[in-house]
């Protein structure tokens, strides 16, 4: 195919406007289908592995209720409002408001 013609060139299935949209929550498995779940991503996250799958925000909510690891990097727990292992917390109460590091003292 010459370059002019691979200008020209359109995808018949529509490409890129043609794929489904990215899920909002992803759960990463292990090695086998049997395995637990290994982390919680947001659907956006570039850092989840190959083995993952879509999931409602019930059930991403309820992995981490369960103790799932969360991504470092995306944070899914702070965008479900799972804060320090429960939900619905607000992070001032749970946080020292001078120094903002978490503390059984303040």
């Amino acid at each position: 195919m010459t370059v002019a013609k691979y200008r020209n060139f359109r995808c018949p299935a529509g490409g890129i406007a043609a794929r489904l949209p990215a899920p909002d929550w992803v759960i990463e498995r292990g090695l086998n289908c049997a395995s637990p779940p290994v982390s919680v991503h947001t659907g956006h996250c570039r850092m989840s592995g190959k083995r993952v799958e879509a999931v409602a925000q019930a059930t991403a909510h309820r992995a981490l209720a369960e103790g799932v690891a969360t991504c470092t990097h995306c944070r899914p727990d702070s965008a479900l409002g799972f804060v320090d292992g429960q939900a619905g917390r607000d992070t001032l109460t749970t946080r020292c408001r001078s120094s903002m590091t978490p503390s059984p003292y303040c």
